[in-house]
């Protein structure tokens, strides 16, 4: 099985906020529209919280997560500026 790592976008801003023990939300704001399609992009590839994947930023380093949902809700903030909360969760 491939081992796919999540794409953490070049514009905007990242915050990781731990929601519980096993429980992250991926909080972006200000994203472009180009990392916002690679967002969605990446999510409908893991067919929501079907597959796993590794999820590594800023020394943080998950290996095994997936989403915890099936869909999510991106936010226009201003003309080509997204935002949107992704939860993950982490594997045993």
């Amino acid at each position: 099985m491939e081992n796919l790592v999540f794409p953490i976008p070049n514009s905007g801003h990242l915050e990781v906020v731990q929601r519980s023990a096993s429980v992250y939300d991926l909080e972006f704001a200000a994203l472009n529209t180009a990392d916002c399609r690679l967002l969605q992009g990446f999510l409908l590839r893991m067919q929501g919280r079907l597959r796993e994947f590794q999820f590594e930023h800023k020394g943080l380093v998950i290996p095994k997560c997936r989403f915890d949902c099936d869909e999510v809700s991106f936010v226009q903030d201003g003309p080509g500026s997204h935002g949107v909360t992704l939860p993950i969760k982490v594997l045993p």
